[in-house]
């Protein structure tokens, strides 16, 4: 807080006196890379890891560049070339950003999945400690504190780094089955969802990674959604099993306490070998689990499906009464 307080000639001069203040705080010197005013890294064996890149500048506005974007940009600049495809399948490339500008402070984190994803940890933070408030002091030092943790943290994950894809799975018999990639089938960077063959077998790997890791393996097959157009090429009797499937499909997930969840048209899949379900991704058990908190509000969900609130059979009972009437059969 001190050192930011000082008034600098230059940048540079600014820069170097920041990164001495943080080499001493994290315990290990902040490199001149290419990529960042310094950067804290790890080796590995196979690739220089960047940690942490620092962007600093003596003013908030002393640049072109927003120091946050800039920051952003030496993330993407250095986890997008062409060594880094080396690991890139297999390591989200998880780094911080800290940004200094003047007397203010920012902490970013970065990670790699199919894109480039970038968000704040904090807002600018102000390092001019206040007449009379210790506690901002405090507030600053257990923020120092915790990220000196995360590097230690960080430097330990990219030194055990084990570089293997997911490529085997459990069924229901307790069997390691083996499969392989195929191709990605949606671009969701949050529930990645692939083509793969197990077994001469092709099935579908879901993949969600909203709270951990979570894999769902089903088979892969070839149908139609559920749409307005593709119920009026159906007959009535053909309707009529549709329906029965997913009565059938619902009472299978209750009889196991599970909500589906989002039982609209666009997850029903209707094939040569029936009709099922697809996207069991908002799947939980009854009165325990929840909605996403993410869920669109313009939808018209049932009384009580709402953001965060509890996943009910009920909801699911509703759904089948939609369909029904989607499918003209409610006078049936």
């Amino acid at each position: 807080m001190a050192t930011v307080s000082q008034f600098f000639s230059d940048e540079n001069a600014c820069n170097l006196a920041m990164k001495m203040e943080l080499a001493s705080i994290f315990e290990e010197p902040l490199l001149p890379m290419t990529y960042g005013d310094g950067v804290l890294v790890t080796a590995n064996g196979v690739q220089i890891c960047y940690r942490l890149i620092f962007e600093g500048t003596k003013e908030l506005c002393a640049t072109n560049a927003e120091p946050t974007l800039q920051a952003s940009l030496y993330y993407h600049g250095y986890w997008s070339q062409i060594d880094s495809k080396k690991i890139r399948d297999q390591c989200c490339y998880p780094s911080y950003m800290l940004v200094i500008a003047g007397p203010w402070i920012c902490l970013l984190r970065g990670i790699y999945i199919d894109k480039v994803i970038i968000e704040p940890l904090t807002d600018l933070i102000s390092l001019i400690p206040k007449l009379g408030d210790g506690s901002q002091v405090s507030q600053i030092s257990q923020f120092l504190a915790a990220l000196k943790i995360a590097m230690n943290r960080l430097n330990n994950y990219y030194r055990n780094l084990q570089l293997n894809y997911f490529s085997t799975y459990q069924d229901k018999n307790n069997n390691r089955i083996g499969f392989k990639y195929i191709h990605p089938l949606t671009e969701d960077i949050q529930s990645p969802i692939w083509k793969a063959i197990a077994n001469n077998r092709s099935i579908v790997i879901n993949e969600n990674l909203q709270n951990g890791f979570m894999m769902i393996v089903m088979d892969y097959v070839d149908g139609d959604p559920l749409t307005t157009q593709k119920i009026n090429t159906m007959s009535h009797n053909n309707r009529k099993i549709v329906m029965k499937d997913m009565e059938k499909a619902v009472a299978a997930l209750h009889e196991q306490n599970i909500v589906f969840g989002d039982l609209r048209n666009l997850n029903i899949l209707v094939t040569r070998k029936g009709t099922i379900l697809v996207d069991f991704e908002w799947c939980g058990r009854h009165s325990i689990d929840i909605y996403p908190v993410t869920m669109s509000t313009e939808i018209p969900w049932p009384q009580g499906a709402n953001p965060g609130a509890l996943l009910m059979q009920a909801h699911d009972v509703h759904w089948l009464q939609v369909i029904k009437h989607d499918l003209n059969l409610l006078l049936q």
